[in-house]
């Protein structure tokens, strides 16, 4: 009789265990970060985007920088590089990508940039993965996206940028300018 229990006990404990293991761990989990950055005309930049695995199982992470809406004029900030992927991390290990991002034109204030990321293995262990509306990836959490058919999570990213800003121009490149601005202004008056 002792043993039937011993064995119960035992069986039951498995069960609770594994129950409280699917609670709290997921075979797909991540969590990603990235800086503002602030930069000037015609300058490159890398924007670094770290992402940390925390489901159970090696994954690979697809990451997208983009613009959030479609009325956002692209001529204004080159994205190159927009499209990578992390290499495979086990449990927690964090992964390292990057875009690079030019500014072409002058604009006063900052532009809003969205880094997409999702998960590689999220349609193996979730076929509800793939997507018409962004409603249907909610199972992600906060911050989710429908993007191209796949659930992604997002975060927004503020490139602060300043009105138009030449590097290779000192005060002296500036009176220079002035100078012959008054000749030229002189000699047709």
């Amino acid at each position: 009789m002792k043993t039937k229990i011993l064995i119960l006990f035992i069986f039951l404990s498995i069960l609770l265990f594994a129950g409280v293991q699917a609670l709290v761990f997921y075979p797909v989990k991540y969590k990603f970060w990235t800086t503002g950055i602030s930069t000037t005309v015609g300058k490159s930049i890398d924007l670094p985007i770290y992402v940390q695995n925390l489901g159970l199982l090696p994954d690979t992470y697809n990451v997208t920088v983009a613009y959030p809406g479609e009325d956002v004029n692209p001529n204004i900030i080159k994205i190159e590089n927009a499209k990578s992927q992390t290499e495979q991390l086990s449990t927690y290990e964090i992964g390292k990508t990057s875009a690079r991002l030019t500014l072409l034109s002058a604009t006063a204030g900052s532009i809003t940039l969205r880094v997409y990321v999702m998960s590689s293995s999220d349609a193996t262990y979730n076929p509800s993965s793939t997507c018409i509306s962004s409603s249907e990836c909610s199972y992600l959490g906060e911050n989710y996206y429908c993007l191209s058919g796949k659930c992604a999570r997002y975060t927004e990213v503020i490139v602060r940028t300043g009105m138009a800003s030449l590097p290779e121009f000192n005060w002296l490149g500036l009176l220079q300018i002035i100078l012959l601005a008054s000749i030229l202004a002189f000699v047709k008056f």
